[in-house]
């Protein structure tokens, strides 16, 4: 080995030792985790638990419950039953809601299920819905050195379930499934050291949680399922928000020179109506409403992120959750009344704004921060029912006709620092901001952007401006 390949050897070795690990660090400590996702939702069947505990009638008010009764169950019209856990009640006779069964709120994931083993149900009061969404997790805020803030991700609707394994179901009031929780608000402040900096493009970061799906609702019967009221699933979960700053679900704020990043949370889909055909012939007669749950939406909530210093700010919105559907199991449709999915939720909104540069007492000022926007899409609809006629034939339904807008994006950067003795004031960070995508329009607005402004020979800093950005419709 002559003596340039030994030298040559030794640099690549010198190389591989001092650049290659800080490289992979930095790409490392670089990467935003994405938000954290809820669990797959649960299988929506017919099955039904056996060998319930026994009781004669039922016992009010009920929180929780699961028995079985031999015979017939009736819950009267003066009777409110508001429930705070999951319901299952398997009766060997009809089953006759004239009341409600409902939640005030529900906790997360609980649902209902009504079996009549021999007999029918029919639903002439409510069951399921909430006058209140489920709690959502409990927020996450995190403080200090290289901070990521991971909000939770919301709990799963619990479906609604009505059995009649021999008979039929009616419904002439109202059965609605259990939305699912939002995700987690999620805060992050504090500081990049300045070698960290160096090595990699990390950030402090709050990303929002997921909110869960919303739950089903499914209907089983052998004979017929009537519908003359409405059968709704659960909307998705979108993004919650904390009290100490209402219109926000994500919110970083770099300290120190440290740059910033926020993303709210994505909502989750909406949840189904399904049919179960039990029998040979099971018939579906709708003159009601038959429609899918919404997408989980942010409700105008804001991902925020703060730089300081010459450090970059992003922001992301919550891109809204995809509409519910119908689907059909082993029956067909005799009258389909109106039977559609329903619409994705709305894009959440996105603010950046990049740090002022530092001042300079002698030479010129810093830099500002960019900073960087972009709305939440509106979620996607969901698929057209596909609606089995008894002809043979196959109709296809509609989506409900709700506007859901993308979010707004706004994206200012920082202004200059100063300049001192000898030096000119700093030029401003960049500007860009670009709005969601809507669901009429599917088309994402175009961005808003605005380069660094210069501040010339004069020692102010240089003045950022704002873009604004519209999502589409």
């Amino acid at each position: 080995m002559t003596r340039r390949q030994v030298i040559l050897l030794v640099a690549l070795a010198a190389f591989g030792v001092i650049v290659i690990p800080p490289l992979v660090i930095g790409h490392w400590l670089g990467k935003i985790p994405e938000p954290l996702a809820a669990r797959p939702k649960a299988v929506a069947d017919c099955n039904f638990p056996a060998n319930l505990p026994p009781i004669s009638d039922l016992p009010y008010p009920i929180a929780r419950l699961e028995a079985s009764l031999p015979g017939p169950v009736n819950v009267p019209a003066n009777r409110q039953i508001y429930l705070s856990g999951s319901l299952t009640v398997v009766s060997g006779e009809d089953i006759v809601v004239d009341g409600s069964i409902t939640w005030s709120p529900p906790d997360p994931g609980s649902g209902i299920t009504l079996v009549s083993l021999n007999g029918d149900i029919v639903i002439n009061g409510q069951v399921g819905g909430s006058a209140r969404p489920p709690r959502p997790p409990f927020d996450t805020s995190v403080r200090g050195a290289l901070a990521i803030a991971l909000g939770q991700p919301g709990v799963n609707g619990g479906h609604i379930r009505v059995i009649a394994p021999r008979g039929s179901i009616r419904i002439n009031g109202v059965v609605e499934g259990v939305p699912g929780s939002a995700g987690a608000w999620a805060q992050a402040e504090g500081t990049v050291p300045w070698y960290v900096r160096i090595i990699s493009s990390r950030r402090i970061a709050a990303v929002g949680g997921q909110g869960g799906a919303g739950g089903d609702v499914v209907l089983c019967a052998a004979e017929q399922i009537t519908i003359a009221g409405s059968a709704l699933a659960g909307k998705g979960g979108g993004a919650t928000r904390r009290n100490s700053r209402p219109q926000v679900n994500a919110f970083a704020r770099g300290l120190n020179g440290a740059g910033a990043y926020a993303r709210g949370g994505p909502g989750n889909d909406g949840g189904d109506v399904i049919f179960h055909g039990l029998g040979e012939g099971c018939q579906i007669v709708n003159s009601g409403l038959v429609r899918g749950g919404r997408g989980g939406e942010q409700e105008r909530m804001t991902a925020l992120a703060l730089s300081s210093g010459s450090s970059d700010a992003e922001a992301k919105g919550s891109d809204g959750g995809g509409g519910g559907s119908i689907r059909f199991e082993g029956c067909r449709v005799a009258e389909v009344g109106i039977m559609e999915a329903h619409t994705g939720g709305t894009g959440g909104p996105a603010d950046a704004r990049g740090g002022t540069g530092k001042q300079s007492r002698l030479f010129a000022g810093d830099s500002g921060g960019d900073a960087e926007t972009k709305g939440g899409d509106a979620g996607p609809d969901g698929a057209r029912p596909r609606i089995p006629l008894i002809t043979g034939a196959i109709a296809v339904g509609a989506v409900a006709d709700v506007d859901a807008p993308g979010g707004d994006a706004s994206a200012t950067g920082g202004n200059g620092g100063a300049g001192g003795l000898i030096g000119a004031g700093g030029s401003s960070g960049a500007s860009v901001a670009q709005g969601g995508a809507g669901r009429r329009t599917r088309t994402q607005p175009p961005k808003v952007e605005f380069p660094p402004a210069s501040a010339g020979a004069g020692k102010t800093g240089a003045t950022a401006r704002a873009a604004l950005s519209q999502g589409t419709q």
